[in-house]
């Protein structure tokens, strides 16, 4: 159980480290949330499926796998064509994007429909979309961390554990 989590511990710090020292300064919120649009249309689209990917896989469609077996067929459906529409789309939103400044996607659609409610309403749907996957994230999170104690943390202990920390 030590190794497992000093590994995990060791890599956090080794990032931490790295981080201070190379001293990325974010000084406005444009350079913090779209790094001032230095990225093109192409590198957004692989940022896209570099993130969301992996994220899928390892919260939702892993409970899927185990359960039925059928993801292969999921993924390669829902995912590719995902991807597909994402990097068709992502050229044109890049290029609004910069020449707008829009930062989020409530801002995109309060200028592509012209209405200020249509940007409350869209960042209500954002928030609240986000909460099963919230969810999601915590519960892979207690599984990771049960297997990572080697079974001296159950589950319940693991997601509690999560909850202390973030809640402390």
């Amino acid at each position: 159980m030590f190794i497992t989590f000093g590994m995990v511990v060791i890599f956090f710090l080794a990032l931490v480290v790295l981080l201070q020292r190379i001293q990325i300064d974010d000084s406005t919120f444009s350079t913090y949330a779209v790094g001032n649009r230095a990225f093109d249309a192409k590198f957004q689209a692989m940022s896209f499926l570099n993130t969301w990917y992996p994220g899928a896989m390892f919260t939702a469609f892993g409970g899927m796998a185990a359960a039925s077996g059928a993801i292969s067929f999921y993924v390669l459906s829902y995912s590719l064509l995902t991807v597909m529409l994402m990097y068709v789309m992502a050229k044109t939103v890049w290029t609004w994007g910069k020449a707008f400044d829009l930062k989020t996607q409530p801002d995109l659609f309060a200028l592509r429909f012209d209405s200020r409610h249509i940007r409350t309403i869209a960042a209500i749907i954002g928030i609240v979309s986000g909460i099963p996957w919230l969810v999601l994230g915590m519960q892979a999170l207690g599984e990771m961390f049960k297997y990572l104690s080697l079974g001296a943390l159950s589950f319940s202990q693991s997601v509690n554990s999560l909850k202390a920390v973030i809640f402390h």
